[in-house]
């Protein structure tokens, strides 16, 4: 959430005017959410192996618990074909829970998606 109009206005300018296709929900002149979608580049392995996606999913989990307590259950969606990922959320307390087929378009291609969740628990609570 946003402390002040600036900061909502910074915010928009700098991260939803730009996004390839972002829409928000509202209702009552009130948003209460945002639907995107944006294309997928896959460009970012000089990144990968390093620890960093397990290591932000680990502080972004409990922060997400504790600042949205009625949020009980979080969903990732990670292509079948890459095992990294799906260590990082397996890694993190995620599990499998099945199989999207024909769900993703990556570089020209259509790809199956494993869907895994993360359900709140004691453990994840509370943050200091």
């Amino acid at each position: 959430s946003f402390t002040s109009e600036e900061e909502a206005l910074v915010f928009m300018r700098d991260a939803c005017l730009p996004h390839p296709w972002r829409r928000s929900i509202s209702i009552d002149d009130r948003s209460i959410g945002f639907i995107s979608v944006f294309p997928e580049t896959g460009d970012d392995s000089i990144n990968w192996g390093k620890g960093i996606a397990t290591r932000a999913v680990s502080i972004a989990v409990p922060q997400v618990f504790n600042d949205l307590p009625h949020v009980l259950r979080l969903q990732a969606f990670v292509q079948t074909q890459n095992k990294a990922s799906q260590r990082v959320l397996e890694k993190v307390g995620f599990q499998r829970e099945g199989l999207l087929r024909k769900y993703s378009y990556l570089k020209g291609e259509i790809h199956d998606v494993f869907v895994y969740s993360l359900l709140l628990s004691p453990d994840l609570l509370p943050l200091p």
